[in-house]
């Protein structure tokens, strides 16, 4: 997990702080930062190409520990790596092990907490979303809790089969408006399978005959439940989709794009 390989990094340099200031083992001296960068030599271009990366990657996914309230302190960071390089490390393996058992049993904990906290936050805003979107006229509601309105109708004929692939263009939106994909901003429409989607996809693309074209209300059950997607789709989350379902096929080359 990207979450806790971040987190036991910073664990590491912290806990060689705190070591240092009880009596630990010696640490190097104070990091020294050049404020202007000077290359003599295509290999230093490269090391520091290499290390400037690596920091870019650190960077972005200190984030996640940030949204789970975990305080972090780059200076300590950036020694950490210094004292490896100098093989100066305030800490023994065994003392680094213990921490970063401890911290990663921390950050597990932490991320359950804010999934829940964040599902929970979602089923409030489902409920009112829903008695809203009932409400409005066409629309109408599966045995699954599955929502669609038919903005137009297919031919009444191409119906697509669960083993069946399928060529579409399609939004899809929260419930607040956010836009977190679009074949149509792509410019390219999509080919997957019927059963290869989301569960509230499956059942509507088989209501769709070819040439139908329908707004989708997808709640999170029929969609990626308390675990959410990504970054994208918060856990719990229920999903709007306009659904436009081009062709049926069968044996057809698609893009592998699911949902």
């Amino acid at each position: 997990m990207i979450i806790a390989g971040v987190g036991l990094a910073v664990v590491i340099a912290g806990a060689g702080y705190y070591a240092v200031k009880n009596g630990g083992m010696a640490a190097s001296g104070e990091v020294s930062m050049p404020s202007k960068v000077e290359f003599k030599t295509d290999a230093e271009r490269a090391l520091y190409g290499f290390a400037s990366r690596q920091g870019m990657q650190v960077k972005s996914s200190l984030k996640q520990l940030t949204d789970l309230g975990v305080e972090v302190n780059e200076e300590l960071l950036i020694k950490g790596f210094h004292d490896g390089l100098k093989d100066q490390v305030a800490l023994t393996e065994e003392e680094q092990m213990a921490a970063m058992q401890a911290f990663s049993a921390d950050l597990e904990t932490r991320a359950e907490a804010k999934k829940n906290e964040m599902a929970a936050a979602s089923k409030g805003k489902n409920e009112a979303f829903f008695a809203e979107f009932d409400a409005r006229e066409g629309v109408k509601k599966t045995d699954s809790g599955l929502r669609y309105i038919v903005q137009q109708e297919g031919d009444g004929k191409t119906y697509p089969k669960p083993d069946d692939r399928v060529v579409v263009h399609y939004r899809g939106t929260l419930i607040d408006g956010t836009q977190f994909d679009s074949s149509y901003d792509r410019g390219q429409p999509a080919t997957f399978g019927v059963g290869q989607v989301i569960k509230g996809w499956t059942e509507a693309l088989q209501l769709m005959s070819k040439g139908a074209k329908y707004k989708l209300a997808i709640p999170s059950d029929l969609a990626y439940g308390e675990g959410g997607a990504g970054d994208t789709i918060p856990p719990g989350a229920a999903l709007i989709f306009e659904v436009e379902l081009l062709d049926v096929q069968q044996h057809s080359e698609g893009d592998g794009h699911a949902h």
